[in-house]
């Protein structure tokens, strides 16, 4: 779901009393079109049943109705667009000294997010990314991008792979890049320094 930023049912085929059918979970994806994947799924007429949560709820088909339901969902949600999108806190240029006292007071404060307060976003525009900002750690076991910007804030993206750096690294000139993420503090050897945890980015521009 969060990488193909769409809902998702993932359901195993069953024989229950002679009869076959489709069980399982289903996870509905935040969009405005689709408030409630669970009614969504009720409205076709085509399920045996959707029972929970309108984002997260069990959900199961008759064998027989299974290609309807799918033509279904492609005929409804055809015009529905799901592109990610986020509610940001906070947007920065890359070389903003203000973006530092703003990770570092909201990491000191990581207590006070939970599930009625979520946690802060930020975005940051248009980085000039060279050769000496960016590296990839862990290449073996947990391929981690590290990006290092002027005012000494490190941009973060965890389970990464060997693929996306390349996309990201600039051989011989710069990619622009703009990120969302998570303000976190780092604390390594009694030291502690700003850092985003990358959520999401965009290669803006390309020289």
């Amino acid at each position: 779901m969060s990488k193909y930023k769409r809902p998702v049912a993932l359901l195993n085929r069953v024989e229950r009393d002679g009869e076959l059918s489709w069980e399982g979970s289903a996870r509905g994806y935040s969009n405005p079109k689709l408030p409630d994947f669970r009614q969504f799924c009720l409205d076709s007429g085509l399920v045996k049943y959707a029972e929970g949560h309108p984002s997260a709820f069990g959900l199961g088909l008759y064998d027989k109705n299974i290609e309807d339901f799918i033509s279904y969902c492609d005929t409804a949600l055809k015009d529905v667009e799901f592109s990610p999108s986020y509610k940001v806190d906070f947007i920065y240029s890359y070389n903003d000294i203000d973006l530092t006292r703003t990770v570092l007071s909201l990491g000191n404060h990581k207590e006070l997010w939970g599930q009625e307060v979520s946690e802060p976003l930020l975005v940051v525009e248009n980085i000039p990314l060279t050769k000496s900002m960016i590296s990839l750690m862990s290449r073996d076991k947990n391929p981690t991008i590290k990006i290092r910007l002027p005012n000494d804030v490190a941009c973060i993206k965890f389970k990464s792979c060997e693929e996306e750096f390349e996309s990201l690294y600039p051989e011989d000139g710069c990619t622009t890049l703009t990120i969302i993420g998570k303000p976190e503090i780092n604390y390594y050897n009694y030291n502690s320094t700003p850092q985003i945890i990358i959520i999401d980015m965009e290669v803006v521009n390309r020289q």
